[in-house]
Order: structure tokens, then sequence, then C-alpha cells
């Protein structure tokens, strides 16, 4: 009888812990998910202010690369040093000198496919869109160099907020 109560137990335990690594299982998949759905409603948001930032100025970005700002991506043929002094160039004339407030979109830098011009959009929260010229100067302190700031009125991105990760999981149990 007390061999048929271990056995009992030792059952039950095995069952508990598969159900326990299930839920965790089932939970890093729910997490993983919901980053992946809120990195997808990021770059739908980012997508959504480029492209108003970039009608604002009646930009035409066909002969353009698009990057992030908050990314370290560059062109593959643009060599690393000169990347960085573009970004360095933008640090003096755009985040040095608060022109992007908290609440802002990550500057889009289009960078010409000739890799010897830099424009550089950046849509505010309240509407307003600034653009920001650089062109390719070796003799240039940073080897680029500001020619042309511009600031153009707009209207506000609205972009629904993200579901809570509460309410990704239920919908996503609903289904």
């Amino acid at each position: 009888m007390q061999k048929q109560v271990k056995i009992m137990f030792s059952g039950l335990l095995i069952a508990a812990v598969s159900i326990t690594g299930a839920s965790v299982f089932a939970s890093k998949s729910n997490v993983a998910e919901y980053r992946s759905y809120l990195e997808n409603h990021i770059e739908e948001k980012l997508e959504v202010a480029y492209d108003s930032a970039a009608e604002a100025f009646d930009f035409d970005d066909s002969d353009y690369q698009l990057y992030r700002a908050d990314s370290l991506d560059r062109p593959e043929k643009m060599s690393k040093e000169d990347y960085v002094f573009l970004r360095l160039a933008m640090g003096e004339t755009i985040f040095d000198t608060n022109e992007i407030e908290k609440g802002d979109f990550a500057p889009a830098i289009y960078i010409k496919n000739s890799l010897d011009e830099a424009v550089v959009l950046l849509k505010k929260q309240n509407g307003e869109n600034k653009k920001f010229t650089y062109q390719k100067d070796d003799t240039a302190e940073l080897r680029w160099k500001l020619v042309e700031q511009e600031a153009v009125d707009g209207e506000p991105v609205k972009v629904a907020a993200p579901q809570s990760f509460d309410a990704f999981v239920q919908e996503k149990a609903s289904n």
C-alpha cells in the first residue's frame, strides 16, 4: 500500500512539473510573440511618421536608402568611419541642441545612393516636421556638414496605443 502511495505521489509530482513546465513554455512563447507584436507596432508607427514628414517636405526618397537613427545599420558600401562621422554631425546639430524632445519619433536618416548626401527627417509629437540636409565634405572637421535646415508645421501622428500584454494574451487565447 505504501508503495502504491509513493507511485501515485510520484505520478502526481511528474504531472505537476509537466504542467508547470508547459505553462512556463507557453508563457515564454507569449512573451516572444508579444515582443514581436510590439516591434511591428513600433515599425508601423515610425513608417506613418516618416511618410508624414517626407510628405510635408515633398521629399522624394527614390534615390535614398532609409535608416533609423536608433539603429546602427548603415549602407553596405559606406565605411563605418564615414557613418560614425555622419552620426557625430547629426549629434551636434540635432541631438546636442535639443531638437528632439521626449515623445518625438526616432529620426529617419535617408542616405543618398551616391553616399555624398544625407537627409534627416524628424517628426515631433506635436506634428512639427524638421529636415536636416548634410553634404559629405572631407575637408570639414566631421567629414559632413549641415547645408540646410527646414521646419514645417504638420499634424501629429495618430496611431493607436499597443495592447497590454494581458490583453494580447487574452485575444490570442480567444482566437
